[in-house]
């Protein structure tokens, strides 16, 4: 093979799925960049690709900076494909731009979407003029059915079509069925025996399927409701001394036609405990006997984690008005097992003390700054 001939062989250096080099993988020579060219453009011009490529006439290739090349150019997010080639002291560069998008709709969406979701669109690039990116069609197809799984509807169908059309342009188009609402067909509530199955449901907002109650609502299924009434649930058995309640697990199981919802919860209640004392750490600033006095947890009572919180937050707000705006404190359970009690240790931090620098009207019209003031 002669001099000239080895001189125009192209030799692959980077591509797609080639982007780490290997010791001897490839017969590959650094060289000084003389020209370069890009190739596949359409919309694009040859500016727009070195505006993205790390690279210019009188720079060497070697294999580090053609990886800069190939993360450059792709991290500009305007090519679908990006391949590198040599051909003498020249470097080529293969492009496939991505497509534009002419038209984006979506049809059938009544129970989820509107013009919130036309302008989510909008602000991710999935409208007339943007550049196509299958990621973000993906990800608004998985989001649509998150909240319709939300909502109760676990029957909707959601097909995406992306038709090409000249000139590397396309056509986007999503179609929802929504199905019928999924429905709560049972809820079930296993290892409680302290309180009844209906003193547990007094807390709850979601409700099994009554065909006696016209227009009701409270057994649409909803993970988000779900969650608040486990919450709720919670907060039922710790306001009355059980304070290490916990729901062990939750099974949401799907009817084959996925028209109903059983629900299955398992509960642990733990021992009841009441509160021995109350007492204060860090820096508390203000004297204990004087924080007592904000304290809803007496000693005797079945512990709250309500009433704690509660006599937290007031203690917080008396900090703030002796100028410790920025105070937290945080009651902590010291559990006694043997004696079945709880003593609340209050932690407080009060942080800085804040000072008033300035104040600032606004607003006031013709309402001299002067007066405002006195």
């Amino acid at each position: 093979m002669g001099q000239q001939d080895k001189r125009h062989l192209p030799g692959l250096i980077a591509g797609a799925a080639a982007l780490m080099w290997l010791p001897g993988a490839w017969a590959f020579q650094p060289f000084t960049i003389s020209e370069i060219r890009a190739e596949g453009l359409e919309r694009l011009d040859v500016g727009t690709v070195l505006t993205y490529l790390p690279l210019s006439v009188g720079d060497q290739l070697s294999p580090q900076t053609s990886r800069q090349a190939m993360r450059g150019l792709y991290a500009s997010g305007l090519f679908e494909d990006v391949r590198i080639e040599r051909d003498g002291s020249a470097l080529v560069i293969f492009v496939r731009e991505r497509p534009a998008i002419a038209s984006f709709e979506i049809e059938g969406n009544k129970k989820i979407g509107g013009d919130e979701l036309k302008e989510t669109m909008k602000n991710l690039g999935l409208t007339e003029g943007e550049l196509f990116k299958r990621e973000l069609l993906d990800g608004v197809e998985q989001e649509l059915q998150r909240q319709y799984f939300g909502n109760g509807y676990y029957d909707v169908e959601i097909e995406t079509t992306v038709e090409p059309l000249p000139n590397n342009r396309v056509d986007l188009k999503i179609n929802v069925t929504e199905g019928k609402v999924t429905t709560i067909r049972d809820i079930n509530i296993l290892g409680n025996s302290v309180y009844s199955r209906e003193e547990l449901f007094e807390v709850f907002k979601l409700d099994k399927t009554n065909k006696w109650e016209a227009f009701q609502k409270s057994d649409r299924y909803s993970k988000q409701q779900l969650g608040g009434d486990l919450e709720a649930l919670s907060s039922y058995y710790q306001d009355s001394g059980y304070l290490k309640f916990e729901v062990a697990s939750v099974q949401v199981q799907l009817s084959p036609t996925k028209e109903d919802i059983y629900i299955t919860i398992n509960v642990e209640e733990g021992e009841r405990y009441k509160l021995e004392e109350s007492r204060f750490s860090g820096d508390t600033v203000l004297s204990a006997d004087f924080l007592k006095l904000f304290l809803s947890t007496k000693a005797g009572n079945w512990f709250s984690r309500k009433e704690a919180t509660e006599s937290a937050n007031r203690i917080e707000a008396a900090l703030s008005d002796v100028g410790y705006a920025f105070a937290e404190v945080t009651p902590l359970p010291e559990v006694d097992e043997e004696k079945k009690t709880v003593t609340l240790n209050y932690m407080v931090e009060p942080g800085k003390r804040a000072y008033v620098r300035r104040i600032n009207f606004s607003g006031h019209g013709r309402t001299h700054d002067e007066t405002l003031r006195r």
